[in-house]
């Protein structure tokens, strides 16, 4: 054989074995559960192919030093100017009447209120400020939770899936956040829904050159507008007729492939006080700030103290994350962080403490990165967890129409309003076979 084939030969026989050892991957087990969990530890990317690479402390805190510096230059926004991004579509469909029609032409003021020098606390487990005297639990019901869905009609069919499950339960508040209108899938309104469009132009080139290299990924590139997009969201959400008047006592962002557990949340949150304020998820080891797959949760008490258009106007200008941008301008409210109810998994801890995940299976409540732990939590066996993130996307659709019949999801009693029936119990699987279809 020629020298020239021969290093042909060579170099492809090299090639395959590089891709065999890729595809491998070493298997271990936790026996710290009823059943053993097996975990894959060549996974180096999200359910959807996203960058893990974590930010260095350093780069952390040099991009909060220009966080300082930018909110030095800014004022406090106080009664500022409601935010007008866009219209708000009115709910149409019977069973999502608890949804009421958030028009943006409805003249509420905004309390755009805060304290940025205040002292922050932050809460680890075992010691709980928000909590009621001796853990008593209140009549929550589920009106008086409002969940804010961030989405985008290029993704729609994941907004479609929350539409016709957990939203879809009678007595839900959720609120899509989108960047332009679409429907249901059968020729209906997704309502209510808010569009929020690109508030800035973002040079993503500059902001790859930036801390790193951290923008540069091609997720992270493609993502970086949408971040954008939160603040405003939860600006809006924070002058809601039924934010403003005080009926609602809790507000949750959350992504569109997540999932609530209706049930174990309104527990949770029931053992709560809604008038301390307070801000919770699964955090970020050593950062005060969750990642917000698994759910960001302010009380109203912390909407009401949080100075969001101040927040907007010192960071929109910056390459930032939204989960930063949340942690940040909670931060700078003296709202308190509870820490105590994360699984641990925001930052990659899925895999790189997958014992320390294991174990709080049972006690805790904020996943961020579900995989590979979704077939060994106790979902019959406990009221944990409450928000699940990072299903693999082949998984959404059968995860959550198995996850709506479990006992997380079966709501306490009196969680419904008065006058709201309980859904039926064949109403989901009809619905999934309009989510199949599609």
């Amino acid at each position: 054989m020629a020298p020239a084939c021969r290093w042909r030969a060579l170099t492809a026989s090299l090639a395959v074995l590089v891709a065999a050892a890729g595809l491998a991957f070493r298997v271990f087990t936790v026996d710290n559960l009823a059943e053993t969990v097996v975990l894959r530890t060549d996974v180096v990317a999200g359910a959807e192919g996203m960058e893990v690479e974590e930010l260095s402390d350093e780069g952390y805190d040099s991009k909060m030093a220009e966080v300082d510096a930018a909110f030095s230059t800014t004022r406090p926004r106080l009664n500022a100017t409601r935010w007008q991004a866009g219209r708000v579509v009115p709910p149409r469909a019977p069973s999502h009447a608890a949804n009421e029609s958030h028009r943006a032409e409805t003249s509420i003021p905004a309390v755009e209120g805060g304290t940025p020098t205040a002292r922050v606390h932050s809460v680890d487990a075992g010691h709980s400020p928000a909590g009621l005297p001796g853990g008593q639990a209140v009549g929550l019901r589920l009106d008086e939770i409002q969940f804010v869905v961030m989405c985008s009609k290029l993704m729609r069919h994941k907004a479609h899936l929350s539409h016709r499950t957990w939203c879809g339960v009678p007595g839900v508040r959720c609120l899509f956040i989108t960047d332009a209108y679409f429907g249901d899938g059968h020729g209906h309104d997704l309502t209510p829904m808010f569009k929020v469009p690109r508030v800035r132009s973002i040079n993503t080139a500059t902001c790859c050159k930036g801390i790193r290299g951290f923008f540069c990924g091609r997720h992270r590139q493609e993502t970086l507008p949408a971040q954008y997009r939160f603040l405003p969201a939860l600006s809006h959400a924070k002058q809601l007729e039924q934010v403003v008047s005080g009926h609602v006592k809790w507000i949750i962002v959350v992504d569109d492939d997540s999932f609530v557990f209706l049930g174990n949340l309104v527990r949770l949150l029931s053992t709560l006080d809604p008038e301390r304020p307070s801000y919770f998820g699964d955090f970020h080891p050593g950062r005060d700030l969750v990642c917000g797959g698994g759910g960001s949760v302010f009380s109203a008490a912390a909407l009401r103290q949080m100075d969001i258009g101040r927040c907007i106007s010192a960071m929109h200008h910056m390459c930032m994350q939204s989960d930063w941008m949340f942690g940040e301008c909670a931060k700078r409210a003296g709202v308190d962080r509870l820490k105590q109810f994360s699984c641990h998994t925001c930052a990659g801890g899925n895999r790189k403490w997958p014992q320390k995940v294991a174990k709080s299976l049972h006690t805790c409540h904020f996943m961020q990165v579900v995989d590979p732990f979704l077939h060994n939590i106790p979902m019959e066996r406990s009221h944990t967890p409450s928000i699940i993130h990072g299903i693999p996307p082949d998984q959404l659709v059968d995860t959550f129409y198995r996850l709506m019949g479990t006992s997380g999801s079966r709501l306490p009693p009196g969680a419904l309003p008065p006058g709201v029936s309980a859904p039926a119990a064949n109403s989901s699987s009809s619905s999934r076979a309009a989510v199949g279809a599609r």
